[in-house]
């Protein structure tokens, strides 16, 4: 009951300082293009995790455990199958703030990229793959 007492008074106190407290959770849909290193679209898979077993999402009211799970999307052209359909949450509304950890593989399943990814708090509902640049961060 402690532990609970504490994360609850934690994320209030962040929750207040950045105005989360006001803010309903921010779940992100995928889109773009991604294209391989020689410009060409990408065919393969993209597989997307948490980089650790747990987060606190603060921006639900009271704070909810947001679980580690394994996403695996085809690509294909360039194109990520069932990317509108696709729900992260902002690494904004996360305690501790930690990336996403993402894969891609070729068809032969042989892995082509590696990086985490954050996503901010953002006034959109779909991040554009396309857009992120090397370091991860997704942008208006």
């Amino acid at each position: 009951m402690k532990i609970k007492s504490l994360l609850l008074g934690i994320a209030l106190l962040l929750g207040s300082a950045a105005g989360y407290g006001q803010l309903t959770p921010k779940y992100y849909s995928l889109s773009g293009t991604i294209t391989s290193p020689d410009g060409t679209p990408f065919t393969g898979t993209l597989s997307i995790e948490l980089a650790r077993p747990t987060a606190v999402n603060l921006c639900s009211n009271p704070p909810s455990i947001v679980a580690q799970s394994l996403a695996i999307y085809k690509v294909q052209n360039g194109v990520i199958v069932n990317g509108s359909q696709a729900s992260f949450l902002s690494n904004a509304c996360m305690t501790p703030s930690i990336p996403y950890y993402v894969q891609m593989f070729n068809t032969s399943n042989a892995r082509v990229y590696v990086d985490n990814w954050y996503f901010p708090f953002l006034n959109v509902t779909s991040i554009d793959v396309g857009t992120l640049s090397d370091v991860g961060f997704a942008s208006n």
